[in-house]
């Protein structure tokens, strides 16, 4: 990730603003004083920058973010500060509004607050017509009762989502946390950890992309905080796959889970672990029963017979990709119930099995086979379940 940033100090042009204008109708309460939710002010100023921003957007010649073409960026930058300056640091949890302002304005953006402290909020703006181009975040934050602006050029710029947090140290009041996202469903994810110099005036970079947590292709990216110690934790899931398995389309996949924690040095990997699903303890179970551990798979199963039938099965046998195929599972999330095709090497046999929770773990219940085996390929021939033992 390339980093541009730029400390910015108060606007002169925003002294030109006319006085706020309420853009959206407020109807007065039969009784007692009406609760408005903030609309931003309108100005001749605010449509000029806006109009401005607009044309230097479809001027945009390249996807790199260089000082020629950072300028619609600022522009919208300056709209957003502008309105966060007369929303004010007491009514910054009605924030989210900008957003809705400046999309309707024609831009593209996406803001990410904080939820404990948001006086703390990140703008990404992107340009609404060239998609592959480079976004920009706007960072903002209130020292005093001054807002400050910073700009952070930003390589994917989707989803973003931040924390803040208090460390109270002399030279180091407070850290800032941002994961954001790359372009495209599969695009990979990006951290980025800053501090804030003692002054309160700017953010400087600690960890970024090659200097930090490498994230990369997740399914989702979050921060938490399970031992509310008011320094958050980022958790980070990603699929995986396992050479014996294949799934349908509509069926689960397996999930690992990373958690990544704050340490002396900055965010690193404290936990890496697949996600315990009902999918996840079967291919585990063959899994154990191919290394021939039997005391493993009697850990997942809830009677030990069950362990001795899925030898006499063959289940323990087989070690080539696709030897299992998932063909359904109910209910799609988190079943109880997945019909697996089991391939030998000379027939293919359909199983359903069934999952249970003991004592907090799921384990596998019970299992049958589904008609009987037909040769690799064939149609499978409907039929009752028969039981495998």
């Amino acid at each position: 990730m390339t980093f541009s940033f730029r400390v910015k100090c108060a606007w002169n042009t925003v002294a030109a603003l006319i006085g706020a204008m309420v853009l959206l109708p407020v109807v007065a309460a039969a009784a007692g004083p009406t609760v408005r939710p903030w609309t931003p002010p309108g100005s001749d100023s605010i449509t000029t920058w806006a109009a401005t921003a607009r044309a230097g957007f479809r001027a945009q010649a390249a996807d790199s973010i260089t000082p020629d073409s950072i300028e619609p960026f600022e522009r919208v930058g300056a709209i957003a500060r502008r309105w966060i300056e007369v929303l004010g640091r007491k009514r910054m949890e009605q924030a989210r509004a900008i957003e809705t302002a400046l999309d309707s304005l024609g831009f593209d953006t996406e803001m990410s607050q904080d939820p404990v402290l948001p006086g703390f909020v990140m703008l990404v703006i992107r340009n609404p017509h060239r998609a592959t181009s480079d976004a920009v975040g706007f960072f903002f934050w209130f020292r005093g009762e001054h807002v400050q602006e910073q700009a952070m050029a930003l390589v994917g710029g989707q989803s973003p989502r931040i924390r803040v947090w208090w460390v109270g140290k002399a030279d180091l009041p407070y850290e800032w946390g941002i994961v954001e996202k790359g372009r495209g469903i599969y695009g990979p994810w990006h951290f980025s950890l800053l501090r804030l110099t003692a002054d309160g005036g700017m953010w400087r970079p600690f960890q970024y992309e090659g200097n930090g947590p490498a994230l990369g292709a997740c399914t989702d990216v979050s921060w938490v905080d399970p031992d509310q110690d008011g320094t958050p934790e980022v958790i980070a899931y990603s699929t995986v796959s396992d050479s014996l398995f294949t799934e349908c389309r509509e069926c689960p996949t397996l999930l690992h889970q990373r958690m990544f924690a704050r340490r002396p040095a900055g965010f690193e990997l404290v936990e890496s672990q697949r996600v315990p699903t009902p999918y996840a303890t079967f291919v585990a179970f063959v899994r154990l029963l191919i290394e021939r551990n039997r005391t493993g798979a009697l850990r997942l199963v809830q009677r030990a017979a069950l362990v001795d039938d899925a030898f006499t099965q063959g289940w323990g046998s087989r070690r080539a990709p696709g030897t299992w195929s998932v063909e359904e599972a109910s209910p799609p999330r988190w079943p109880d119930r997945m019909i697996f095709r089991f391939r030998d090497g000379r027939d293919e046999v359909r199983y359903m099995v069934t999952f249970v929770n003991r004592e907090g773990r799921i384990v596998l219940n019970d299992w049958q086979r589904l008609g009987e085996p037909t040769p690799p390929g064939a149609k499978a021939t409907p039929g009752a379940p028969k039981e495998s033992r």
